[in-house]
């Protein structure tokens, strides 16, 4: 051991941490900690991606299964929404004004600028949550 060390202190210049496996590496505690850590964290992130690939697949059929059962819901609160807003324009034109007004707000929330929007948009937030995770397990 000493003529390691000897080797390391002339050819490092330093003789006090020096450790006999690399002549000229300097043995820190905090080094040796912080991959002590490092170690740690890639060992949980291995365990996280573990638990959320299943629910990756959950996302994916959930997101297919909404967006099948929202595009028919589309197109039947679209034609709801065109009776109903005819409905309160003639509520209007007789003189119930605020039946008719009900009635109009109820049909801008049945078409697709209404509850609809709000529906993709929710589905859209579940796709990037979707992508998110994706690039989580295979980073």
């Amino acid at each position: 051991m000493g003529t390691a060390l000897g080797l390391a202190q002339t050819a490092c210049g330093d003789s006090e941490n020096v450790t006999d496996r690399h002549p000229c590496i300097l043995y820190s505690p905090e080094l040796e900690y912080s991959y002590i850590t490092f170690k740690g964290a890639e060992i949980m992130r291995v365990f996280l991606k573990i638990i959320v690939a299943p629910l990756v697949l959950i996302l994916i059929i959930t997101k297919g299964l909404l967006r099948f059962i929202f595009g028919y819901a589309a197109v039947v609160l679209s034609i709801a929404s065109g009776i109903v807003g005819l409905l309160g324009v003639v509520m209007v034109i007789m003189g119930q004004t605020a039946n008719g007004i009900i009635l109009l707000v109820l049909a801008f929330l049945l078409s697709p600028a209404g509850i609809p929007a709000v529906i993709s948009w929710v589905l859209d937030k579940l796709d990037d949550l979707n992508y998110s995770l994706k690039d989580f397990i295979t980073s």
